[in-house]
C-alpha cells in the first residue's frame, strides 16, 4: 500500500478541522481511486499475474520460476562445497571437527546389541593393538556347530560376491553398491573372518610405525577404514594421535561417511592441507584407484607421508606400481616385502604431479594392480 495515498492519507486528515479539513476529504476522495487500483494490483501480482487493462505496478515482486530455482540451487551448492574445501576459511573449523568427533568417539565405549537403537547397534568391536584381526562381536548368541557351520558358509559366500564387485567396479559404483541392505555389515563381517587367520594384520605394523615417526597430536586420514580399526587402536597409545576415518558407509561415530576419491579435507596445490599422513590399508581396490592416489596428494602437507599395504599377489609390476605412484607427487621412502601376505610401502609428498593425461594414467593403473577374484567351487 503507497504509504501517501494510504496511510498516510488519513493521518494527515485525521487531525484538521473546517476548511482546511474539508479540502484534506477532497483529496482523499480523489486518492480513493488509486489506492483501489494500488490494492487490486499488488493482489494480483500476488496470484502470479496482472489485471487485464489495469495500470502496471511500479513495483512488482521478484519471482523465481521451478527451473531458475534449481538453477540457483545447484549455484549455491558448488559455492558451498568451494567454500568448504578453501583452505582460509575452512581449515580450523575442520581441525577442531576433528578434534571434537575424535574425543567423542574415544570417551564412548562400543554399545551393546542388547540396549542400542538399531541404528547403532552394527558398531564395530574394540581391537586390541597386538591382535587387531579376527575379533568378533561380544555377547553373540550361542550356536549349535551346524548352525555356526551354515552361517559361516553363508557369509563368506556374501563376502566373496561383495569382494569382487568393489575389486572390479569404480569407486562411484562400489559406493552404490554398499549402499544396499545390509552389504556393509556382510562385507565387514567376512573381512574379519579373513583376517583371523593371518599371521599379522598389516595395520598392526602401520599403527606403530606411525606410533613412532609422527609427533603428538598430527592427524592422520584413513582412507576405506572399515571399521576404524587404526583410529580405535591409536586412540589407546599415547602419542595423542588424532585419525579422521572415511569409508563408503558410516555405522557409527568412528567413520566418516565419503568417496575415498573426494574426502572434506583442505589441500590441493592453493594449499591449507592439515593431514600429516593418509593410510591406504588393502582399500585401493577400484578400477580406479589412481584417483585415491591423487586425494592422498591433495589433502597431504608437504613431506605427509602415504603409507600402503596391499596383497602381494594383486601387484602385476612392482617396481611399476612404485614409478607411478611417484609420478603423482612422491618419493618412496620404504619398501617391506617380507610378509608372505602383503607388501608394506611408504611414500613421502614432494612435489607435483607429472604432467600426463589423467585418463591415460588411470587405465596404465588399473592394469597394475589386479583384482581378488575367487575361484568358484
Amino acid at each position: 500500500m503507497d504509504k501517501d495515498s494510504g496511510w498516510g492519507g488519513q493521518l494527515g486528515g485525521g487531525g484538521k478541522t473546517g476548511a482546511e479539513g474539508t479540502g484534506q476529504d477532497k483529496k482523499k476522495k480523489q486518492q480513493k481511486p488509486k489506492k483501489a487500483k494500488s490494492e487490486v494490483g499488488g493482489q494480483q501480482q500476488g496470484q502470479g499475474g496482472a489485471g487485464g487493462g489495469a495500470a502496471p505496478s511500479p513495483a512488482k515482486p521478484h519471482r523465481f520460476e521451478p527451473a531458475k530455482k534449481d538453477k540457483r540451487a545447484a549455484k549455491l551448492k558448488k559455492q558451498e562445497a568451494k567454500a568448504a574445501f578453501n583452505p582460509a576459511s575452512s581449515a580450523n573449523a575442520i581441525t577442531s571437527l576433528v578434534d571434537r568427533s575424535h574425543s567423542a568417539a574415544v570417551a564412548s565405549p562400543e554399545p551393546s546389541t542388547s540396549s542400542t537403537p538399531k541404528a547403532t547397534r552394527h558398531a564395530a568391536p574394540n581391537y586390541d593393538e597386538e591382535d587387531v584381526a579376527g575379533a568378533s562381536p561380544a555377547n553373540q548368541p550361542k550356536q549349535t556347530a551346524m548352525q555356526a557351520s551354515l552361517r559361516a558358509k553363508l557369509a563368506g559366500g556374501k563376502f566373496r560376491m561383495l569382494n569382487e564387485t568393489l575389486y572390479t567396479s569404480t569407486g562411484d559404483q562400489a559406493w552404490e553398491t554398499m549402499k544396499e541392505e545390509g552389504a556393509f555389515d556382510d562385507y565387514h563381517a567376512g573381512f574379519r573372518s579373513q583376517a583371523a587367520g593371518w599371521p599379522v594384520h598389516p595395520l598392526t605394523i602401520i599403527s606403530k610405525s606411525l606410533s613412532k615417526s609422527l609427533s603428538p597430536n598430527s592427524l592422520i586420514a584413513d582412507f576405506g577404514c572399515g571399521d576404524a580399526v587404526l583410529a580405535r587402536t591409536l586412540s589407546k597409545s599415547e602419542g595423542e594421535l588424532k585419525v579422521i576415518s572415511f569409508d563408503l558407509v558410516s555405522k557409527d561415530g568412528w567413520v566418516v561417511e565419503a568417496e575415498c576419491s573426494s574426502v572434506p579435507l583442505p589441500g590441493g596445490k592453493q594449499g591449507g592441507a592439515i593431514v600429516d599422513a593418509v593410510v591406504c590399508c588393502l582399500s585401493l581396490m577400484g578400477t580406479d584407484w589412481v584417483r585415491m592416489a591423487r586425494e592422498a596428494w591433495r589433502v597431504l602437507k608437504d613431506g605427509g607421508e602415504f603409507k600402503i599395504a596391499e596383497v602381494t599377489s594383486r601387484f602385476t609390476d612392482l617396481s611399476a606400481f612404485v614409478a607411478l605412484v611417484e609420478s603423482l607427487g612422491f618419493e618412496l621412502t620404504h619398501k617391506d616385502e617380507s610378509n608372505t601376505h602383503f607388501v608394506m610401502l611408504d611414500f613421502e609428498k614432494t612435489g607435483e604431479e607429472v604432467a600426463t593425461k589423467r585418463a591415460e594414467t588411470t587405465k596404465k593403473a588399473a592394469d597394475l594392480l589386479k583384482p581378488c577374484i575367487y575361484k568358484k567351487r
